[in-house]
């Protein structure tokens, strides 16, 4: 087999190793976002949650 077909095949192997690396490069950073947002609401909630509390007890 000519050298370049072999250099092409090698090229292209390294090529989609680096798209699928970038590819779980990417779904981790969406994963992390959406982790991350849900723990922001989820905290938003339970301040929104003590507050309620707080003023029901301040209200007796």
């Amino acid at each position: 087999m000519p050298l370049w077909i072999e250099l092409t095949v090698l090229l292209l192997i390294v090529y989609f190793a680096v798209l699928a690396i970038m590819a779980s490069w990417l779904r981790r950073g969406a994963r992390l976002a959406r982790l991350t947002s849900e723990r922001t609401r989820r905290q938003e909630r339970n301040i929104r949650r003590s507050k309620n509390i707080k003023t029901d007890e301040e209200v007796k």
